[in-house]
């Protein structure tokens, strides 16, 4: 199976500059939809066209399954301002909200914007970057150059040692979940004393699937 390559030159460039190749086995084009890659790699494509990303970069795991590690979006058909910045807040949280992956790699015309989706959105809704300016004509930063893409699959990026204490994991929207569910579940023994742990449980287990058959 061969991929097309029918993605224009500012992509391109964009995908150079971080050391993405179109032949690259861990890169799946979003709008390869003739291609079939097996369940796995086809349930993250649709993951990416739901966050309407270009593409997906996986990583393979010791045990054959792969693992998101960046969502590529090609927005080479605009320059960037700062009313992208909502629309970038906005891809951040979805991909967050969904834990599938921890970077996002936002491509405009003349940079790169590279997103942190492992840490939720603050109060000021703004996007969390990893960097601030990443210019397609400059240099780039030395943890963000041709050997990004390189270390992304290896693994060896997230041992940098600007990075070990950089991502919060442990901010991950499930560790969210699971804190916020403590702590209803401890206010709620605190003011009904009288009911059971059990019934507890079951309000709130109903409670998110409520919600997600809503959502």
């Amino acid at each position: 199976m061969s991929k097309t390559k029918n993605i224009n030159v500012d992509y391109q460039n964009g995908l150079n500059k971080l050391g993405f190749s179109i032949n690259d086995s861990s890169l799946f084009l979003t709008n390869e939809k003739k291609l079939f890659y097996g369940p796995q790699i086809e349930f993250y494509l649709e993951k990416a066209r739901e966050f309407q990303a270009s593409a997906v970069y996986l990583r393979k795991q010791l045990n054959g399954s792969y693992k998101p590690q960046v969502f590529l979006f090609n927005f080479t058909d605009r320059g960037f301002n700062n009313k992208n910045e909502i629309q970038l807040t906005e891809i951040q949280k979805k991909i967050w909200s969904s834990g599938e992956a921890p970077l996002a790699c936002i491509f405009y015309k003349t940079e790169i914007k590279i997103l942190d989706c492992t840490t939720p959105i603050e109060n000021d809704y703004k996007p969390i970057h990893l960097v601030n300016h990443l210019n397609l004509t400059e240099q780039a930063h030395h943890l963000y150059n041709e050997q990004f893409a390189v270390k992304i699959k290896s693994g060896v990026f997230w041992e940098e040692n600007e990075l070990k204490n950089k991502f919060k994991l442990q901010n991950s929207s499930y560790d969210k979940l699971i804190e916020n569910i403590k702590y209803i579940v401890e206010k709620l023994k605190q003011k009904y004393q009288d009911v059971q742990i059990d019934l507890i449980n079951k309000i709130i287990v109903q409670s998110i699937l409520i919600k997600y058959l809503i959502a």
